[in-house]
C-alpha cells in the first residue's frame, strides 16, 4: 500500500491535469478498494511491460517525477534550487519590468490601472483572475516580462501615445496569438 501523503499528492497530479475530477475522499477509497497500481493504470497514469527480466514500467510524467523525489534527496535539492533559481527570479523580474511599465503608462492621462492589468492577463492567460501570476508556469512569467518590457519601450520612444492605443495594441497581440491558435486548430481537423 502507498504511503497516505503519496496518495493525497497523486491524487493533487491527476486533478490539475484534470485526469480525475472526483474528490479526494473518493480517490482514497477507490486506491484502498483496488491498490494504487491498479487504479492508476485504470486511468492510463501507469503502464508495464515485458515479464520478469525484459519488465518495464511507465509512469505518468509528473507521478514519475513525485517518485524521483521521494526516492533521490539529490534530486530533490536540485528541484528546489531550480525552483528557487528560475521560477522565483522570473517571477521578480515580471514583477519588476511591471513596475517600469507602470511608470510609463503614468504619463498618460486616461489611465486605468485595472484595464492595463486584465488586458496583460488576458494577453499572456488568455484569461484574468485574482492571483493569477502566483500559479504562473516559467514560461508564462517569462512571457509576461517581455511583453511588459516591450509596451516599456514602445512608450518610452513614442510609438503608443495614449493609454487606449495601448490597450488596442495588447488587443491586437490577443487577437493575433489566440485565434491563430484556433486557425490551426481547424486546420488539424
Amino acid at each position: 500500500m502507498a504511503r497516505k501523503d503519496n496518495i493525497e499528492r497523486i491524487y493533487y497530479i491527476l486533478k490539475k491535469q484534470d485526469i480525475i475530477t472526483l474528490d479526494i475522499s473518493k480517490f482514497i477509497d477507490i486506491i484502498e478498494d483496488k491498490g494504487i497500481t491498479t487504479t492508476l493504470k485504470s486511468i492510463g497514469a501507469w503502464k508495464t511491460t515485458g515479464a520478469r527480466h525484459t519488465k518495464t514500467s511507465w509512469a505518468n510524467p509528473y507521478i514519475w517525477m513525485l517518485l524521483a523525489l521521494e526516492m533521490s534527496p539529490e534530486i530533490y535539492g536540485e528541484s528546489v534550487i531550480w525552483l528557487s533559481d528560475k521560477l522565483i527570479i522570473n517571477r521578480i523580474e515580471a514583477g519588476n519590468m511591471y513596475t517600469g511599465l507602470t511608470n510609463a503608462i503614468s504619463r498618460f492621462k486616461d489611465k486605468d490601472w485595472a484595464v492595463m492589468a486584465k488586458a496583460l492577463n488576458y494577453v499572456v492567460f488568455n484569461r484574468h483572475e485574482a492571483g493569477i501570476r502566483n500559479t504562473a508556469s516559467q514560461h508564462e512569467l517569462k512571457e509576461l516580462e517581455n511583453l511588459e518590457r516591450q509596451m516599456t519601450f514602445a512608450i518610452e520612444f513614442g510609438y503608443i501615445k495614449t493609454f487606449n492605443q495601448f490597450i488596442e495594441d495588447l488587443r491586437k497581440m490577443w487577437n493575433k496569438k489566440y485565434n491563430s491558435i484556433k486557425e490551426n486548430q481547424l486546420k488539424l481537423k
